[in-house]
């Protein structure tokens, strides 16, 4: 929270889109931003912005029908701007992601991905984190 925990009051705004380039190519992306209230007297600071961007490029039947891929980069929520100096984030926060679904049938898929997060704490402090996981997905 851009005042710690206190009541806010936000307005987020965002928008997003989806755009089939080919027809086994799309690009994705959107962005969201928050203008943020401090509600509290306690609090130092009244007014905040918080933002968070995305940018995704899929393959669709790649090797195969019904599988894909994907990749995205993307910008994590930040505090871009606050009144309070001191609880204004210092870095962007960075998300890179790839992963690959195969289809083994209509009813079986499994994902594995791969992740980096880049300035996870958004200061200076925090080494990059890397992830792996792998999603099974059972359709009936």
């Amino acid at each position: 929270a851009p005042f710690g925990d206190v009541t806010t009051l936000s307005d987020t705004f965002g928008t997003q889109f989806d755009w089939r380039i080919f027809p086994k190519v799309g690009l994705g992306g959107g962005f969201t931003t928050t203008a943020a209230t401090n509600l509290s007297a306690s609090a130092t600071g009244t007014k905040a912005t918080v933002f968070s961007a995305s940018l995704s490029l899929g393959f669709f039947d790649l090797f195969q029908e019904g599988n894909h891929a994907g990749i995205l980069a993307a910008i994590t929520p930040y505090v871009s701007s606050n009144d309070n100096a001191a609880r204004k984030d210092a870095l962007t926060p960075w998300l890179f992601e790839v992963f690959y679904t195969h289809r083994f049938n209509k009813n079986v898929s499994i994902t594995p991905d791969i992740f980096l997060v880049l300035n996870p704490d958004r200061g200076t402090t925090a080494a990059p984190i890397w992830g792996f996981s792998v999603r099974t997905v059972f359709a009936f």
